[in-house]
């Protein structure tokens, strides 16, 4: 009766994580009292299928690295559809934590859940317009969980294979890849990204959420395998060592349908991807690949270095990543209809590089093979690249 509330002078609201909260925003608002946890979603059965075979280097569990004031961690794992566990240390800065994701397609959704109050705000990926429009995730699909533990807080999300479908996405049991992104909301103007979002790391980067599917980390579920003859018992094979500031291996070897290019380095948060440029031979057109750390592809025409990063499969590629004891082997596989040359051809001209985030020999960001005690320059033309005899 003094005057002092929080709330029109007359009422002091309940806190959440040290931030009072108006009682009069709806129902939406209010703290989500969890009074039993939730397991497991209710799933229908499935017709009983055969066995499908295992495939080689198959993960079903993605763990991101810490980020934002909170120091969260998510774990994505699959169970019947897709598991999102975000372990966080409380802060009252932090709102909320938003989960993206995106099948093959680029087809993609965002929601920011509410902590404290266990709501989700769902939108179609690339609408921003957040509106407080928060509602049981039950509404939306999802089976939601928070548990406060002594230092640290847990929030489950499930989403099944049906959710995922109501969103339009195709992700399913048979997907090999699933493109994920977070991030966290604070209300402190602390954040990386528009003062208000903490996004999450990769290799140590924080990655924009908002700059297309193409940025989002790529989730390999099932090791993609290229359909392909069997290589004769004495491929072609270049050999190149200690490329750029990583020291990378790279290994270029010609097939009867293609080439592969493999990358094995112990990879650094300076470490922004892997490029290549080919000089082809006449009637095809020069090229350069850029593979990045997040599993993404850039294509371009030689001598345009607009970078922009795709899915593999939108530029006919096959790609790969594995990390085993610190290691990272990535390879891409181009065929020669995509190149648009045939395997009779006798030579082309090769260029490998590192890009970095920092420190680069060539603009502050590449780091190119050597030919002979030179440093072949990435934008001097096909002259200068090493040639490489196919036959």
């Amino acid at each position: 009766t003094d005057a002092s509330g929080n709330l029109y002078a007359i009422y002091n609201c309940m806190n959440v994580n040290g931030a009072p909260y108006p009682f009069d925003a709806g129902v939406a608002n209010f703290v989500t009292w969890h009074i039993k946890k939730t397991e497991q979603p209710e799933v229908p059965e499935q017709p009983e299928q055969p066995e499908v075979p295992e495939l080689p280097e198959a993960v079903e569990v993605y763990e991101s690295e810490a980020f934002g004031k909170s120091s969260a961690v998510a774990k994505f794992e699959i169970e019947n559809g897709v598991k999102v566990t975000i372990t966080y240390t409380p802060n009252s800065a932090v709102f909320g934590f938003g989960v993206m994701m995106a099948d093959a397609n680029g087809v993609a959704f965002t929601q920011l859940y509410a902590v404290g109050f266990g709501t989700i705000d769902h939108k179609v990926y690339g609408d921003w317009a957040w509106a407080g429009n928060y509602q049981a995730p039950s509404v939306h699909g999802v089976v939601a969980s928070e548990v406060a533990g002594e230092t640290q807080t847990v929030v489950t999300l499930f989403y099944s294979y049906e959710t995922l479908a109501s969103y339009g996405l195709n992700i399913t049991s048979e997907s090999e890849v699933i493109k994920l992104q977070l991030f966290e909301y604070v209300t402190d103007a602390s954040g990386n990204l528009y003062a208000i979002y903490n996004c999450m790391n990769v290799n140590g980067v924080p990655y924009p959420f908002d700059a297309g599917v193409a940025n989002f980390v790529t989730w390999q579920l099932k090791k993609a395998e290229v359909e392909q003859p069997e290589q004769p018992s004495n491929p072609v094979v270049y050999a190149y060592e200690d490329l750029g500031a990583h020291q990378i291996d790279v290994k270029l070897e010609k097939g009867e349908t293609g080439i592969t290019v493999t990358y094995t380095a112990v990879e650094t948060s300076n470490l922004f991807g892997y490029g290549i440029c080919l000089d082809l031979p006449d009637g095809a057109t020069d090229l350069s690949i850029l593979f990045a750390t997040t599993g993404n592809i850039a294509k371009l025409t030689y001598g345009n270095w607009l970078w922009i990063y795709e899915l593999p499969a939108t530029h006919n590629i096959v790609a790969s990543r594995e990390i085993n004891e610190g290691v990272t082997t990535a390879s891409i596989f181009l065929s020669y209809e995509m190149l648009g040359i045939n395997a009779q051809a006798q030579s082309v001209g090769v260029c490998l590089f590192e890009v970095v985030n920092a420190g680069g020999a060539q603009y502050g960001i590449y780091n190119c093979m050597l030919k002979g005690e030179t440093q072949v320059i990435i934008d001097g033309g096909v002259g200068g690249f090493v040639t490489w005899n196919l036959q």
